[in-house]
């Protein structure tokens, strides 16, 4: 009888790989665990290009515990919380996941699942419906309705990682998954907040927003992130591979934005209610796209939503987008995870170029509007780097 595996996922972005994402691929592995990482491409939720390219990043993945990388496509990487975690959801319900491990302000598990059924409720969808919150954006309306089912347990959403565990949970109970959630408590600076820089406490991790901050202003992450992190940066850093900024793809975003119809943005996801007239009329007035979103925004639209909105037209994401991923894409792997690639799994496992090609259909659009988007990426590093990536790099193997 084959040997029994036990395999933990972790859904993540690694931009970049912290002391709190390497204490949760410890926890995931716990003594048996094979742990496999499903992590975002070159372009993130945020709606923003990765700081640190996908491939440095499965390399340091690896380096801190993980045994299979495989990246979570496009379509979902580049997404709201629900998208981003239902993606990675059905990538690791397809491998066969044991565990799915994620970092919470609040790691109750229990009170997490109860958060996430009152979501998935007919009450729910009914206080949602509340006429005198129509005009405020969905996160907010959320709230609302979620706080008048639950009373004041709903402020648990209100924390970034928290939320994005009740996601996960949601997740896996709409997709009928047999996938146990865990959770480590996440400590430190919220989700996007930029905590105490003289802090010296080694429990006190430092978050990625944080230490982007950091990188972005010139500071060094010595001391405040694994070794394998400095010298993976450093070394993308002198290949002038790093860091990749938005403000390098300005211009050309800015471009795209002012060349599009109105029928062009009304094929853009997520977009309503006559937002497409408002992101022509915006794209032809902005001189950056600070002043894009500032023209585009309104009570209604969130800064985040906008900023998806302007990437999906610069990469060419369109609607209807797919409800689930096509395929499970190695990144990279050790001995241990690759013993798990010739498991049965319900999506194929493509490795390279010439598998998408074969699969054909959904598979083979998705991984070339991924490559498409790692191409316009490579303008955004220091140095610009050549196109086709895609093809030409392999799966990185420790």
């Amino acid at each position: 009888m084959p040997e029994k595996i036990t395999i933990s996922a972790v859904i993540c972005e690694f931009d970049p790989l912290h002391l709190g994402h390497q204490a949760l691929l410890q926890a995931a592995k716990g003594e048996k665990s094979t742990v496999c990482c499903f992590l975002s491409g070159n372009f993130v939720q945020r709606g923003r290009p990765a700081m640190l390219d996908k491939w440095s990043r499965t390399r340091l993945a690896l380096a801190s515990g993980a045994d299979l990388v495989f990246e979570l496509p496009l379509a979902f990487a580049c997404a709201g919380a629900e998208r981003f975690a239902s993606g990675g959801v059905a990538l690791a319900l397809a491998l066969g996941a044991d565990y799915l491990w994620f970092g919470s302000e609040e790691p109750d598990i229990s009170l997490l699942t109860r958060l996430a059924q009152l979501l998935l409720s007919p009450e729910f969808s009914q206080a949602l419906e509340n006429p005198g919150k129509r005009g405020l954006p969905f996160a907010s309306r959320r709230q609302y309705a979620l706080a008048a089912i639950a009373g004041d347990v709903a402020q648990v959403l209100e924390l970034a990682n928290a939320n994005l565990g009740v996601e996960y949970i949601k997740g896996i109970i709409s997709q009928k998954g047999k996938l146990e959630p865990r959770a480590i408590r996440r400590i430190g600076a919220r989700h996007g907040e930029i905590g105490d820089q003289s802090t010296t406490n080694p429990l006190v991790f430092r978050s990625a927003s944080e230490l982007r901050h950091i990188l972005a202003n010139g500071g060094s992450i010595r001391g405040l992130v694994p070794d394998e992190t400095v010298e993976i940066v450093e070394n993308a850093r002198l290949r002038g591979c790093f860091p990749v900024l938005e403000s390098r793809l300005e211009t050309a975003i800015l471009a795209k934005i002012r060349t599009m119809a109105p029928e062009e943005f009304a094929a853009l996801p997520d977009i309503s209610e006559g937002l497409e007239n408002r992101l022509y009329k915006a794209g032809r007035q902005a001189q950056s796209l600070n002043e894009f979103f500032t023209l585009a925004k309104t009570k209604r639209y969130s800064h985040a939503r906008l900023r998806r909105l302007a990437v999906a037209a610069f990469l060419g994401l369109q609607a209807p987008l797919p409800g689930k991923p096509a395929y499970l894409r190695v990144l990279g792997m050790t001995s241990q995870g690759q013993r798990l690639l010739s498991r049965p799994t319900s999506l194929p496992i493509a490795v390279r170029p010439e598998d998408f090609r074969k699969l054909g259909g959904q598979a083979w659009k998705d991984f070339q509007l991924e490559a498409r988007a790692d191409d316009l990426y490579a303008l955004g590093a220091p140095k610009i780097q050549p196109a086709g990536q895609d093809f030409t790099r392999g799966v990185i193997k420790v």
